[in-house]
């Protein structure tokens, strides 16, 4: 059984807590976790558990909150998409 709480408390940085107490609650991590559950009674090893080893044993997870942090800075946002297509068709109805 997943225990959000103790995975939660061993978060120390405030802002991926609070998104993680909001994806703990999500039918994708409880998929997840239960696929997870499986595939341990089942033994088997997956994509994601070969991939967490390759990453633990490079040394690249040591930061991986921050460079979550710094992922949206680098992607236009809807709203600023949508913000861009306005100016875009106001800049284009202006000039017909």
């Amino acid at each position: 059984v997943f225990q959000a709480d103790t995975f939660l408390a061993a978060v120390k940085n405030s802002s991926s807590r609070l998104f993680l107490a909001w994806f703990v609650e999500t039918a994708m991590f409880s998929i997840f976790i239960d696929n997870r559950v499986l595939s341990a009674e089942r033994h088997d090893n997956d994509l994601f558990d070969y991939r967490a080893l390759e990453h633990q044993s490079d040394g690249s997870g040591k930061n991986i909150f921050k460079t979550m942090k710094h992922f949206g800075k680098t992607v236009k946002t809807l709203s600023d998409k949508w913000k861009d297509w306005k100016a875009t068709t106001a800049s284009t109805a202006t000039s017909t």
